[in-house]
């Protein structure tokens, strides 16, 4: 490869660096802007936690730029390609963290119910491998096979 062939790949790397820097910078500019309205505009739900703070913690709040509190159903996280790989929500009665591989199945999941908090690991075929849960009884673990029948358990 001749200089003028590795300066010219350079430049390339260069000009993608600084567009994903440049989109990078919008995203953030637009997270900031959503943030910033939801401080400011009355009747929201951060306009009110901020109001019913002591003088302290409002100072100390809006010197940071970070909201005290962020209210929502659910939460979704997507990878690069926008692919949802965890979800935070509340379905029925419980809180529940499900997350996701690339393909989009579930491998993990923790919740906590009114039985209880729970755990359960799937395989890459989205089968119960493993559950761990605690109840008025006590713990409970069970570890399964590929054809989900349990293998080990306790007690």
């Amino acid at each position: 490869m001749t200089t003028e062939e590795r300066l010219e790949n350079l430049e390339r790397e260069l000009a993608r660096a600084k567009r994903r820097n440049r989109r990078l910078l919008a995203a953030v500019g637009l997270v900031a802007g959503v943030f910033a309205v939801a401080w400011i505009v009355p009747g929201t739900d951060t306009a009110h936690a901020v109001a019913g703070a002591g003088i302290a913690n409002r100072a100390e709040a809006q010197g940071s730029g970070v909201p005290p509190v962020i209210r929502a159903g659910q939460f979704e996280l997507v990878d690069g390609n926008g692919k949802v790989r965890a979800v935070l929500e509340v379905t029925k009665d419980r809180p529940r963290l499900a997350l996701y591989d690339e393909t989009g199945k579930s491998r993990v999941i923790l919740n906590a119910s009114k039985h209880g908090p729970g755990l359960a690991l799937f395989d890459e075929n989205g089968r119960i491998r493993a559950l761990l849960n605690v109840s008025k009884d006590g713990p409970r673990l069970g570890l399964f096979g590929a054809d989900e029948k349990g293998i080990w358990q306790a007690p």
